[in-house]
């Protein structure tokens, strides 16, 4: 692992799911390797930018601007051609994904190590567009760029004109078909997400649920603030500061035994005998994290939070939540994109 992201700008947004973050651990932070779905097919995604996002918990839609890099490619005049050229291997459908670095494909008795973001693709052609280099003389063709329709939507391919035998350059073209083993990347800073991380309380309650669930607590890092304090009614425990809270946070996630599920919430009015209760610190509306030991449904504490000017947390409390209501929001219902797509 080299730690380093190559990424090329275009033009194709993707919609995808998350069906699992597959990072592994000592991978560069601000990168993510998500096993996503899209609307017919799954693929292995090397997310750059990816720190932008507050969560990568499975079942969220997020937004890429997706490329594919070519490692091995072809191109077909004809859809009839490819089926010829496969000879005892499978073929693929229009427009079909297989993320074959993710299956153990086992030949002869012996596996085959496939690196996991490896994928297979096979689409017709809707467009060519062709990068150059200039050196000064003349401009030369550096790369091609081919727009294809995929079970995640359109996608660009990227790939060196070297890259193709001869024989098939002059059929790069509308309406052929391409087929070959490539890396996906996505692009996670788009939209809200160009100039960065977005400090408010719903990301910011996104991202602590998400560090509840299974996150690493140092993502705190950029949303605490320095003076901030973290205290638990249920503990009877108080830290003060960044660097505290963040450490505590990690050694109950170290050593406590019990599964947490954090849920999105919302606080509905006050039970009418809590009324006069002087606890209650949050009202009707107050968006939190509501979190159940062991079973999802099994509801013990109520994590809110307040920030400062700069919209950073400047202070966590963990409530017994008694006296509160609320409703539990899952977070796809607020990231649908059906306005954008």
């Amino acid at each position: 692992m080299t730690n380093v992201q190559v990424h090329s700008a275009g033009y194709c947004i993707c919609y995808p799911i998350i069906i699992g973050d597959i990072s592994i651990h000592d991978e560069y932070q601000t990168s993510r390797q998500l096993l996503l779905q899209g609307e017919k097919n799954m693929a292995v995604v090397n997310v750059v930018n990816a720190d932008v996002l507050p969560s990568f918990s499975e079942g969220e839609r997020i937004r890429l601007q997706m490329i594919a890099f070519a490692l091995d490619i072809h191109y077909y005049e004809t859809e009839e051609k490819y089926y010829a050229s496969l000879e005892n291997n499978y073929a693929l459908a229009d427009g079909c994904i297989f993320p074959v670095g993710i299956f153990n494909d086992e030949k002869n008795g012996k596996k085959k190590d496939i690196p996991r973001d490896y994928s297979l693709l096979r689409a017709t052609v809707k467009e060519v567009n062709y990068g150059f280099h200039d050196n000064g003389e003349e401009k030369i063709p550096g790369y091609i760029c081919t727009r294809v329709y995929t079970g995640f939507g359109e996608i660009e391919i990227v790939h060196s004109l070297e890259q193709i035998d001869e024989s098939e350059r002059e059929i790069i073209k509308p309406g052929s078909t391409v087929s070959g083993l490539f890396i996906f990347s996505g692009d996670a800073a788009i939209f809200e997400y160009d100039n960065g991380i977005i400090k408010d309380k719903e990301h910011n309650l996104r991202l602590l649920q998400y560090i509840f669930a299974k996150g690493d607590p140092t993502r705190l890092q950029r949303v605490l603030a320095e003076d901030a304090i973290y205290y638990s009614e249920v503990t009877g425990k108080k830290f003060v500061g960044k660097n505290n809270i963040i450490d505590q946070i990690k050694y109950v996630k170290e050593v406590t035994t019990i599964k947490y599920f954090p849920h999105m919430a919302t606080i509905l009015q006050p039970i009418e005998d809590s009324l006069e209760n002087s606890s209650l610190e949050y009202g009707e509306g107050e968006r939190c994290v509501v979190l159940a030991e062991d079973e999802e449904e099994n509801y013990q504490a109520i994590a809110f939070i307040d920030l400062d000017e700069e919209n950073n947390i400047s202070r966590l409390y963990i409530s017994k939540g008694a006296g509160y209501t609320f409703t539990i929001n899952s977070y796809p219902l607020y990231n649908t994109f059906e306005d954008e797509k």
